[in-house]
């Protein structure tokens, strides 16, 4: 009814100072379907577990946490908001009872949510990744103002997730989004499915490592593939948030765990991830993400690998992998490229060249063919860009004001990128003569 959610609001927000505010939450949750009521109780209960965990235990936290996980599956509870907000208790009463809750427990849970993420496009598929997202975003988060408790805490269970889950749940997304693929869906049935699960591959591959010490976070490029990725969304853009910065700054190789070597060199994987791109060019949302995915693989550092001449093995791989999506791009009528997959290209290139060993640049076989068709790239971004920004002449007429802003930002990367590989160039080879110690190039 109109007015309802207000009364809602205000009578769950009195009722925070009751004693019997959990009871009552948990009896919304339990026979409400009204989504804001259901919004204020998930939100109410939530605090105050996480306020009254002393008093309460793990035992009830971990039950308290399954009533919102069941509301959260409801096929009754549709509302985005309210789902996220569900999610959101899940994650946080998940991670605050993680290291007292016994082990069985535990993995009963992690393996209720892989069931429901490899169902056969049940309707829990979609709300599975949806909560796996919410965990990733939970335990990768370090800091200790979200439930006011040290920090030690949050780097125990981040540490205690990445070594038991993170890897399984990368292969487990993997094998979705390659199930996906192979399924096909002509009517796009599928396509937010697809994007939520190359969302989930992008934070487990950005996830700041405790194992190795590794530090993800993302660098200015990635940063503003984020922006302009939500600035496409429905969701508000903060406008002091995504400005471009200069492209001089150094990129930090990715030390992923030695254990993950198998996954992320695997011909397979890279061959699905290129394969979305390509398929999904024109969709912006999903190839900005799997963009994304690439710009973390193409920075996996040599200790990652058990040895040199693996690493070497798979930036061969990677190279051919992109020079063949170039290629697959180049071929394709100027027309239908859309502006994004210009900058896409000139991002992960700056990525996979900036990690790069000196040493390297020499020994891949197809480096020098990958850099002539990356100049070919270079020139093709320039050649779209039109002098006068009015011009309706030649396929200048085909860009809208979005392409054009997308091809101009590549162009202006990709100069920029030359320009300091010439300079690392000189300036690596002036520095071998005298130091036999193999240099990163310097972007």
């Amino acid at each position: 009814q109109p007015g309802s959610h207000i009364a809602a609001e205000e009578y769950l927000t009195a009722l925070k100072s009751d004693p019997s505010a959990i009871g009552l939450s948990e009896y919304a949750l339990t026979h409400s379907r009204d989504p804001f009521t259901l919004f204020f109780a998930a939100t109410m209960v939530r605090e105050l577990v996480v306020d009254q965990y002393a008093k309460l235990g793990p035992a009830e936290v971990i039950r308290i946490r399954d009533l919102l996980a069941n509301t959260f599956f409801d096929p009754q509870v549709y509302e985005t908001f309210t789902q996220s907000q569900l999610a959101l208790g899940v994650a946080v009463l998940t991670k605050r009872a993680w290291l007292d809750t016994p082990p069985e427990t535990t993995q009963q849970f992690m393996e209720n949510l892989r069931q429901a993420m490899t169902a056969e496009r049940s309707r829990h598929t979609l709300r599975a990744t949806v909560l796996l997202g919410r965990l990733l975003d939970e335990f990768s988060n370090r800091s200790s103002v979200t439930m006011g408790i040290p920090s030690t805490f949050h780097y125990q269970c981040q540490q205690s997730f990445e070594v038991d889950y993170l890897l399984e749940y990368l292969k487990l997304v993997l094998g979705a989004l390659h199930h996906e693929e192979l399924q096909g869906d002509s009517n796009g049935r599928s396509e937010p499915l697809q994007r939520q699960l190359m969302s989930l591959v992008e934070q487990i591959l950005r996830w700041p490592f405790s194992e190795t010490g590794s530090k993800t976070k993302p660098d200015n490029d990635i940063l503003c593939l984020l922006s302009l990725l939500t600035s496409q969304s429905d969701e508000p853009n903060d406008p002091d948030e995504g400005d471009q910065v200069p492209l001089t700054r150094s990129i930090r190789p990715i030390l992923y765990p030695q254990k993950w070597s198998s996954v992320i060199s695997s011909p397979e994987i890279l061959d699905l991830l290129f394969t979305y791109y390509d398929k999904y060019v024109a969709n912006t949302t999903l190839a900005t993400i799997v963009a994304q995915c690439l710009c973390y693989l193409a920075r996996a550092s040599e200790p990652t690998f058990p040895s040199p001449d693996e690493h070497y093995q798979y930036l061969e791989l990677f190279c051919g992998r992109l020079l063949a999506l170039i290629w697959t791009l180049q071929s394709k009528s100027r027309e239908s490229l859309p502006g994004s997959c210009y900058y896409h290209i000139a991002t992960i290139s700056r990525h996979f060249l900036g990690a790069l060993p000196f040493s390297a640049l020499l020994a891949i076989p197809s480096m020098r063919e990958y850099l002539d068709t990356l100049h070919q790239w270079t020139l093709l971004a320039l050649s779209r860009i039109p002098a006068n920004p009015t011009s309706d002449s030649h396929d200048h007429v085909y860009l809208n004001e979005d392409d054009r802003s997308w091809i101009q930002d590549a162009y202006e990367a990709l100069l920029e990128m030359w320009v300091t590989l010439t300079t690392s160039l000189t300036d690596n080879v002036t520095a071998s003569s005298s130091t036999p110690q193999p240099a990163r190039l310097a972007f």
